[in-house]
């Protein structure tokens, strides 16, 4: 049961399977071409801020996104994977995050080098980017990986506090394809069950208007280890080493207790590189639970040590480089309940209700997938935020206005979303 409950957290993070439009088989070489086409349109109610006069609080995103994946390998012992994605967007890139997530990725661990936004005018943008160009080796015992690649040492689900790179946010329903970094990774067998993983991943210097690189940087960059292993039925790990802007050490724990409850739990302690900074921890701990009627339902607490207690003090977070590693969360405490089932052989649901107990605002969301055709899904998605809104102050003097939110998960926008998937 143990590795049926990690076998189901590693497929919901797996796209959706599609034949190959091209499929070369000669001799030891094999190659393959798949594709995916995601449109998203987005509409919604802005909240309201309180102290600025009367605006428009429509709000409408358009986005849509063209990937291209290769594979291929020679024998057994050398692969070759690439992605490709075009995206075109009718609105600025942040707007399509939250419950619509997926749409591109930023910049952290990956060189502009690799990215062309080929357009940028009017509210409208198109961006061409490779997002996985990695070469990998299979020898005895041994897996070396080099390039741009998915990094994560996530246990938990929702909260990911170990994954330091390209992190999903815990209210992304719809994780096709976890974006790459730049890396070097390593993962050697010590046992049957046990295995050691160091990776070295690199971090950049702000770039400027003209996306210009202006290369690696060591504060920004991480080299990490990992070791796991299986006792008691539980796989446990440990870790350490330096991530972006920091030195971290933790681990996580996976299994299920009397074959029936799912526990998951992760965490970690980072000591930031600036003495000035303060020490701070992150845990997030999970149950869960697949019943024999296709429900599956999870509860997730998580302590951000790099929250605020006072919603007048969130804008800091932003501020923070070691907040920002993974996914920002502004609070210390939150909870998520989620489920998900299969409601027909064609139709899934899935919701969450998120709670930021810090400043108890909330969120709840309900998604539903839809299959078309073999290969065309149709998914639509709500999400009501409930807490206090923005509030504004006005300045006599440049920049005029400042907003400040009264709630994390109170300043999020109503919104609705439909998306057609096709894999080809």
């Amino acid at each position: 049961m143990r590795r049926t409950l990690m076998l189901a957290g590693a497929l919901a993070l797996l796209p959706r399977p599609a034949h190959a439009f091209v499929e070369v088989e000669r001799g030891d070489l094999t190659l393959e071409l798949r594709g995916n086409v995601r449109v998203n349109d987005t509409v919604g109610y802005l909240p309201k801020i309180a102290g600025l006069p009367s605006y428009d609080r429509d709000l409408n995103a358009v986005g849509s996104i063209f990937r291209l994946m290769l594979d291929a390998g020679w024998s057994e012992t050398v692969a070759l994977e690439a992605h490709v994605f075009q995206t075109f967007s009718a609105s600025p890139q942040a707007t399509l995050t939250g419950v619509a997530d997926g749409f591109g990725a930023q910049e952290a661990g990956r060189t502009a080098a690799l990215s062309w936004r080929w357009w940028n005018r009017g509210g409208t943008a198109a961006e061409l980017a490779v997002d996985r160009l990695v070469l990998k080796a299979y020898l005895p015992k041994v897996r070396l990986a080099v390039g741009r690649q998915p990094v994560t040492f996530a246990t938990t689900y929702f909260f990911t506090p170990n994954d330091f790179f390209q992190a999903f946010s815990a209210q992304a329903f719809f994780r096709l394809y976890k974006p790459g970094v730049d890396a070097a990774r390593v993962d050697v067998e010590l046992g049957e069950l046990s295995e050691l993983t160091v990776v070295g991943v690199l971090g950049y210097k702000d770039e400027d208007p003209n996306r210009r690189v202006e290369g690696p940087s060591w504060d920004a960059s991480s080299v990490l280890a990992r070791a796991s292993t299986t006792l008691f039925d539980f796989e446990w790990s440990v870790m350490g080493g330096k991530a972006p802007f920091a030195w971290v050490v933790g681990g996580g724990a996976q299994g299920e207790v009397l074959d029936w409850l799912g526990v998951r739990v992760e965490g970690h302690v980072a000591i930031p590189q600036d003495d000035a900074d303060r020490t701070r921890a992150e845990l997030a701990v999970g149950l869960e639970h697949r019943f024999e009627i296709s429900l599956h339902l999870r509860l997730e607490y998580f302590y951000n040590g790099s929250g605020r207690t006072d919603p007048a003090a969130y804008a800091a977070v932003y501020q923070d480089p070691v907040a920002l590693n993974g996914t920002p969360y502004l609070g210390k405490h939150y909870v998520v309940l989620g489920a998900s089932r299969e409601l027909t052989a064609l139709l899934t649901g899935d919701a969450f209700l998120l709670v930021n107990l810090t400043d108890r605002s909330f969120q709840a969301a309900v998604a539903l997938a839809y299959s078309l055709l073999d290969e065309v899904d149709l998914a639509v998605v709500a999400s009501v935020p409930v807490g206090k809104g923005l509030n504004a102050r006005l300045l006599p003097v440049d920049p005029w206005v400042v907003v400040t939110p009264g709630s994390e998960l109170g300043s999020y926008p109503i919104a609705v979303s439909a998306e057609v998937r096709a894999y080809f």
